[in-house]
């Protein structure tokens, strides 16, 4: 059914009528209306009435097309929400919890009664949510051998031909593609505690990751990248790194960045917007310094820098204290620090002179 004009909250009226006909008529243009509305606008609350009716449908459904749906706008619900600002994307992550919808998402995935195309919904959704908190929660387990089969049975898919979308369809006409959003799930867990980061990389998540670091997506990609980012991790990541030449797998997974001169005739500071595809691209001459642009003020500027930095390390060198120190710095490495002081105790007349002044030197600086 296509969306049309019909408001959100009607359609979410729609949900509490006895008849089912009007029930999943509202849930098919639910989902229209939530794959062209554009998240990013909306406020967390304007969904906190949607939530409180799919719980109670999700709970009492009479009919399995209607719980299809429903998992179907959960899932849909859970990649939306990437867009939106982070404050309304945590009060809304706030409401979905409070509604105990979450739980009820997870004695569903583990019904058996429950068809496939649902589970593999609810498990998405279950991950997308950040509804698992440790690698001891019950659903952990089943979710995770459920995505790794996923993941394989896509694998062997893909690997028969090259990658094209036909092959690749969206999980719904709004939502990610399948290996998108099973990446996705699995990438999810890289987010939480140490736990669920080493469960992740123990199940082969940092190889899954490195295996997509090139892949046509730029969603993809990312979510790659995220995956593989574990390898860097001090503990998780050190088996690994044992095991595999590590900065040869850097250098051939990161781009190489391109270190171009930038010039600038001009005396004022370059707009941001006009540099920043120069951004970090070139190196002044003579300093080894990063630099985006050399306008001639800022050349000005970096050059009184080093002339002072020069002119400190002059004064430094003439000073009668930095001399001191570097006398006492020479005695210890020669092993004559314990003589010098031996010589405080001497009564010899002739050493005086000299005493009084290792005692100034050693007494300034200890």
């Amino acid at each position: 059914m296509q969306a049309n004009a019909t408001s959100l909250p009607s359609l979410v009226a729609d949900l509490s009528s006895v008849d089912e006909t009007v029930r999943l008529k509202a849930l098919y243009n639910i989902l229209d209306e939530i794959g062209t509305a554009k998240i990013e606008c909306c406020r967390a609350s304007q969904f906190s009435s949607l939530l409180a009716q799919l719980y109670l449908l999700m709970r009492d459904f009479f009919k399995v097309e209607e719980l299809e749906q429903i998992a179907e706008i959960l899932e849909l619900l859970s990649t939306k929400i990437t867009v939106m600002t982070d404050e309304e994307a945590n009060k809304f992550i706030y409401i979905f919890k409070a509604k105990q919808i979450g739980y009820l998402m997870k004695i569903k995935f583990l019904d058996p009664s429950i068809p496939k195309s649902v589970k593999e919904s609810l498990a998405y959704s279950i991950s997308a949510f950040g509804l698992i908190d440790d690698y001891y929660d019950f659903i952990f387990n089943p979710i995770l051998k459920f995505l790794m089969e996923k993941l394989k049975i896509m694998e062997e898919l893909l690997n028969k031909q090259p990658y094209k979308k036909e092959l690749d369809p969206k999980r719904s006409k709004y939502g990610f593609r399948t290996l998108a959003t099973i990446l996705n799930a699995l990438c999810i867990f890289t987010f939480g505690n140490y736990g669920l980061k080493s469960q992740i990389a123990s199940h082969g998540g940092i190889e899954i990751g490195m295996r997509y670091m090139n892949h046509q997506s730029n969603k993809i990609r990312v979510i790659a990248a995220t995956l593989f980012g574990l390898s860097s991790d001090k503990s998780i990541g050190i088996d690994f790194r044992t095991k595999n030449n590590f900065i040869d797998l850097l250098n051939k997974y990161i781009p190489q960045p391109h270190h171009i001169k930038v010039s600038s005739t001009h005396s004022h500071l370059i707009s941001p917007r006009v540099r920043m595809k120069n951004l970090h691209s070139g190196l002044i001459s003579g300093f080894g310094l990063l630099n985006t642009f050399r306008s001639e003020e800022n050349q000005i500027r970096i050059q009184k820098t080093f002339t002072l930095m020069q002119q400190e390390k002059q004064d430094e060198n003439e000073d009668a204290y930095f001399a001191q120190k570097r006398v006492i710095e020479d005695l210890e490495q020669e092993g004559l620090i314990e003589t010098v002081q031996s010589m405080f105790f001497s009564t010899d007349e002739r050493q005086t002179r000299t005493q009084s002044l290792f005692k100034t030197i050693i007494f300034q600086n200890y």
